[in-house]
């Protein structure tokens, strides 16, 4: 456990998923209730969203948690990948979210990508998941992208189509609160590019 203090108070606290089921009930207890930032391997974070039915989270400690972190990029064993979200959580803390790396595919991304799972969720990072223009549409369908000031969609196979719909349906005016759009080693072409750029300017990251 890394724990950082600040006034006397614990301000942050950062560990293991394994050691958070151990001590969730005491970090429950403090007052102020610290910044909670999960880290682990990609099999143990996609584990504690709920995408094994075997190890359910203990009632109430996804209300403590602040942030998810993949540790290590990839997953060597796609078999092991559980077929559905078989328990959605919803996480009234959490403002970021780290799965790069988790191979999620278009639909298990869906399952797990709602604004009532992630009310507060600012940072999200998707790099790596196998992910097309499919999942672009839907991740602007979920009601997400309106709170969202980082999203990190590189390293997905999405193409110009995607891009055109990221660029005509982002939130506009009070509701766009993006700060940074990374899209780098995606199939995104000319077409694609020239909308993003557009729309997002010095904003985006697509070399």
């Amino acid at each position: 456990i890394d724990v950082q203090f600040e006034r006397g108070f614990v301000s942050e606290m950062r560990l293991h998923p394994r050691v958070l089921r151990f001590v969730w009930s005491k970090i429950r207890d403090l007052r102020p209730l610290p910044r909670v930032v999960v880290e682990g391997e990609p099999e143990q974070i996609r584990t504690f969203l709920g995408f094994d039915v075997n190890e359910p989270l203990p009632e109430g400690l996804a209300n403590l948690v602040s942030a998810l972190r993949t540790t290590e990029f990839g997953i060597e064993d796609d078999a092991l990948f559980p077929q559905e979200l078989t328990d959605p959580q919803s996480w009234p803390r959490l403002d970021e979210l780290d799965v790069s790396g988790l191979r999620f595919g278009d639909r298990r991304a869906a399952e797990l990508l709602r604004i009532e799972s992630f009310p507060r969720l600012a940072d999200l990072d998707l790099s790596g998941n196998e992910l097309t223009d499919a999942a672009v549409v839907n991740l602007l369908a979920s009601g997400l992208p309106q709170h969202l000031k980082r999203l990190i969609l590189g390293g997905n196979p999405i193409g110009d189509q995607g891009a055109i719909e990221l660029a005509d349906r982002w939130p506009r005016a009070g509701n766009d609160r993006l700060e940074h759009l990374n899209l780098r080693f995606t199939n995104i072409g000319p077409p694609g590019q020239q909308a993003l750029l557009a729309r997002f300017g010095g904003r985006i990251d697509l070399f």
